[in-house]
Parts: structure tokens; C-alpha cells; sequence
């Protein structure tokens, strides 16, 4: 098999044709009737069987097969001209992945065709979840550190803990085959960082007096 001839590296569209009985593993096809094998821990969100997905190709660790399928996402809103996934580097625990998964299906994406940025705020009924940026004064222990996949250094602070919100954001860009939610989590609306390409005027002043609180979730590089 020629990796190159059947499969493309990222954005591969395909469809879940089978699932074993526990959910630990199933088979995906693709346009061109090729099947290739996935496992549940490269599943971001959730999939069932018969979903639209989309996925990257590795070479496989498993004897019995030589590629897989990882980041696989299922796609919402299938139609000729607009489809929306999550982003393969998206960080989210949890509690928003719950809430995400339950609002992604709401959401029309067409309504914001002419957008390459959108950003919805709802507050989510029930206790909410844990928010991981709060605002710091002088006082705080203030450090800086570069997470996996990102081009800046973000601002954190020590020795706080995360806070109940039901505040619920959600940041979808425009990509080339599809919308992409880029982001989740409870808490107040933040700005881009410095050094994010859309950095706004406010971008500075709100990261002054605002960090994140470390979490596994953020994949820290402590190097």
C-alpha cells in the first residue's frame, strides 16, 4: 500500500463503518472504498458508527495493519459547501467536552459563512465546570511557559485553583476544507495572546492582568 496513492496525510473524509462491541477499536472508509483501522484513544470527542470523520494517517503499531487512523473527528453540519470538526490540538477536559459535544449538533454553521473567525458565549445550565484563567494582581507567582503546538510563551500563575463557572465559550476559525473549533472552556471571554497572528489592541492589556492556571490539559513543554 502507497501511503501517497490512498491516503493524504491530514483531512483524510471518511465514514465509520464499523465499531468492535466494547468501542475499543473499529474500521473507517473512505471515498475511494479504501477501509483503514482507528483505535478510541485517537478518537477526539466521540464517534458512532455510520459518522462522517475526519482524520490523519501514521503508520500503525499494530501488527495486523499497516496505517491507522488518528485524530479522528467527527464532522458536523455535512453539507456541499460547509462542514465544521474539531481541531486536532483543541485542549479539553472533561466537563467541556460534555457540554462542547452536546452543543456542537445546535450549531449552524452556515449562519456565519462569511466569518473566518466566530465566538459563541452561552451559559450552560447546572453547576457549570472549572474555569482555568483568572485575573492576578502583584501578588500573584507569575511565570511564563511555552505549551505543545503553540508559537508563543503563555502567561501562568501558581498556586491558584481553578473556579466554577457556567460562563461557556466556544472559538471556531474558517481553515481551508472546513470550520474548526479551536477552543472550549468555562470562564470569562479572553482575548488572543500577544503573539497570536489575530492578537487584538486589548490582547496586551488583558493578558497583564490575566494567566492560566497549569493543567495537564495544556500541555505544558517544561523544558
Amino acid at each position: 500500500m502507497n501511503i501517497q496513492n490512498d491516503y493524504k496525510k491530514n483531512n483524510n473524509l471518511g465514514s465509520v463503518i464499523s465499531l468492535s462491541e466494547n468501542g475499543d477499536f473499529g474500521f473507517i472508509n473512505l471515498e475511494s472504498e479504501k477501509t483503514i483501522f482507528f483505535h478510541k484513544k485517537s478518537v477526539l470527542g466521540k464517534v458512532s458508527l455510520h459518522d462522517k470523520v475526519v482524520f490523519s494517517i501514521f503508520e500503525s503499531k499494530n501488527k495486523n495493519h499497516l496505517f491507522e487512523a488518528r485524530y479522528v473527528r467527527r464532522v458536523y453540519h455535512m453539507s456541499s459547501d460547509s462542514t465544521l470538526v474539531l481541531s486536532s490540538n483543541i485542549a479539553m477536559n472533561a466537563d467541556v467536552q460534555e457540554v462542547l459535544l452536546d452543543l456542537l449538533p445546535t450549531i449552524n454553521i452556515k449562519d456565519f459563512d462569511n466569518q473566518d473567525e466566530i465566538i459563541l458565549e452561552s451559559e450552560v445550565p447546572g453547576q457549570g465546570g472549572l474555569s482555568y484563567a483568572c485575573s492576578t494582581t502583584v501578588a500573584d507567582d507569575v511565570f511564563y511557559a511555552k505549551r505543545f503546538n503553540k508559537k508563543g510563551f503563555s502567561r501562568f500563575v501558581r498556586e491558584r485553583k481553578p473556579e466554577i463557572s457556567r460562563n461557556f465559550i466556544v472559538i471556531i476559525k474558517r481553515k481551508a476544507e472546513h470550520f474548526e473549533v479551536v477552543a472550549a472552556y468555562f470562564g470569562p471571554r479572553s482575548h488572543p495572546e500577544p503573539w497570536d497572528r489575530i492578537a487584538t489592541p486589548q490582547s496586551v492589556e488583558f493578558w497583564k492582568t490575566h494567566a492560566l492556571i497549569p493543567d495537564p490539559i495544556f500541555k505544558i513543554d517544561y523544558s
